[in-house]
Parts: C-alpha cells; structure tokens; sequence
C-alpha cells in the first residue's frame, strides 16, 4: 500500500498525485478520464477510462445430457455472483426440454430473461439493475410476506381451506426468489468495481445476509405449519389444545414481529426483549408438544412437526434479535 499526501490547490480544491507505475500500466494520458467511485466507508475506486463499467458476461458451454439439477445450481450461482448476461452455447442443437428447463430457472429469479435464442446458443440478461429496489425495501417485503404467511398458516387449521395452504406454500418461492435477489445485491456490494449503486459497507453486508437468511427460514417453516396442518381435522382435537395452538403462535408471530421491527429501527433494548420474551413461550410450545404427541392416529405427528416449526421461527426470531444488538454495538 502506498501512503500519499494531500495537497492543497487554490482556496478549495485538493489533489493527490496518482502512482506512475498505474498510469503507465492503464495507458492514461493528461486529460483523460478517471472514474471514481465513493463509499460510505470512506473508501474510493479509481477506474481509468479504459476500464470503464462494462457488462458483466460469462458464457457456459453445455450439452443436452446435462443434469437439469446441476444446470439450476449452476445459473443460479452465476446470478448470485452478479453476472448481468449469461451466454449459454451448446455443442449441438440445443434440445427443447433444456430450452424449457433454462427458461423455467431464469423465471425463478427476479429480473432474469432470455433476451436472445438460436439453434445452438441462448442469452440470458438480468435487467433488474442495481439499486433500482434498495436492499432495505427487500428485507422489508420478505419480513411482511413471512409474518403473513405464518399467521394464515395457523389459520389453516381453524379454517379447514386447502386453498389458504396452497396459497402460503406458494408464496414461500417470492420470499426465494427475494432471498435470491438480496444475495446477488450483497454479493456485488463486496465485489470491487461490480457495482457502485450499491453502497453498503462490508459490515452491513454480513448483517444484512445473516437476516435474510433468517427470514427465508421463517418463511420455510411457516409453509411447513401450513402444510402440516392443512392435514388436521381440528374438530376431533381436544378444544383446550386448539385453542392453546392458537394462543401460542400469535405470541410467535408478535415475537418475531418485534424482532424485525428493532432490525429496521436499529433498537437493541426491543431486540433483547425478544430474547429475553422468547424463552417462556418455547417452554409452553415444548409442553404442547408432549401433550400432542398422546393423540391418536397421524395427528399426533402432524401437530408435534407444526409445534416443532413455531419452535424454530422462535429461534430465528431470537437470531435476529442477536444481529441488531451486534449491529448496534
């Protein structure tokens, strides 16, 4: 690292002497162009004008025997690392149901369509550019899309409507598809000289990661209430367990609640009374459990894997708690 001094020009203006050795190397002559970009960490990015912000562009070389799963793992790791055009190329004519399958993955990711296609070659681009919906603005549709989806998931049971499980089991893919999206943001606000409207420090990234992750979670086990309990018939349960189910996780869904709104406020006094909250109401969802698991036939089971997923939306909730007082400090 080189260590230059400031030097003062006119009454406002201040300069510093850039290394020769980087001038030689990026061709840069008097009058050129120098691109800079600023940080709110305090740090700066020269970019010569030769190297000036281009697209972001890998190309895959495939054939029609790959693997759909490992095609998925693949275009779905090139868009979290911020790829803004992938260029597929076949060895052959590429067959329809790998057409269909690159179609059905970039359906699945917020902003990827196939903008070109020919015999033997597809392009993908993401056009959902960066700093175009602020990482905030994600956290906080993934956090009201999962404290929704945990409360129609109970309702469920009260309900006896297939159609509401659907309906929470299917939003789990937006909440993905927003998991998704944050990773690819917060990959390209650590990548240097991939993104300047991104301008989130390397600290911030990690708290906001630990999260999003979090919320997905929520999100997973709140579809597993759903789908655990759409196969209860509440009527043949014990009134006092039904009613006791209910009670109990909208103390959840306050709990974890609470927990998002100290994330976004930044209050570490609210997150410590999520976790200093979350321990009776583990205790009284462990005691539920035992008395489930005396009923008969598949209910039993179906009620423990519902109790056992409230368990975990308390332990994230706690987890979070964790990261704003983390955060804070």
């Amino acid at each position: 690292m080189e260590v230059r001094k400031l030097i003062k020009m006119g009454k406002s203006s201040c300069v510093v002497s850039l290394p020769k050795k980087w001038i030689d190397s990026t061709k840069l002559k008097p009058g050129n162009n120098v691109y800079i970009d600023d940080f709110s960490n305090g740090g700066l990015l020269l970019r010569s004008e030769n190297s000036a912000p281009q697209m972001r562009t890998v190309t895959l070389q495939l054939d029609n025997k790959i693997d759909f799963d490992y095609l998925q793992r693949i275009l779905v790791s090139k868009y979290l690392t911020g790829f803004e055009r992938i260029d597929i190329e076949g060895k052959e004519i590429l067959s329809p149901k790998l057409r269909e399958e690159i179609s059905r993955v970039s359906s699945s990711l917020i902003g990827l369509e196939v903008v070109e296609e020919g015999m033997k070659r597809i392009s993908i681009e993401c056009l959902v550019k960066p700093g175009e919906l602020p990482i905030d603005k994600i956290i906080r549709r993934m956090y009201l899309l999962a404290k929704d989806m945990h409360k129609d998931a109970v309702d469920v049971l009260f309900q006896r409507d297939k159609i509401l499980a659907k309906t929470v089991i299917e939003r789990d893919s937006t909440i993905n598809r927003l998991h998704y999206l944050s990773m690819r943001y917060l990959n390209l606000a650590t990548t240097p000289g991939a993104s300047s409207d991104i301008d989130i420090s390397a600290k911030e990234c990690l708290f906001y990661q630990s999260t999003t992750k979090k919320l997905e979670g929520v999100a997973d086990h709140a579809k597993g209430i759903a789908k655990y309990l759409s196969r209860v018939d509440q009527r043949k349960l014990p009134k006092n367990l039904v009613e006791n189910i209910k009670k109990v996780n909208l103390r959840i869904n306050e709990l974890f609640d609470t927990s998002m709104r100290a994330f976004f406020k930044n209050d570490p006094v609210m997150a410590n009374s999520v976790i200093e909250n979350s321990e009776s109401i583990r205790e009284e969802l462990k005691e539920m459990a035992q008395s489930a698991l005396r009923l008969k036939g598949e209910a039993a089971l179906n009620i423990a894997l519902a109790l056992d997923s409230g368990l975990r939306i308390i332990e994230y909730s706690g987890e979070i708690a964790e990261v704003v007082i983390d955060r804070a400090a």
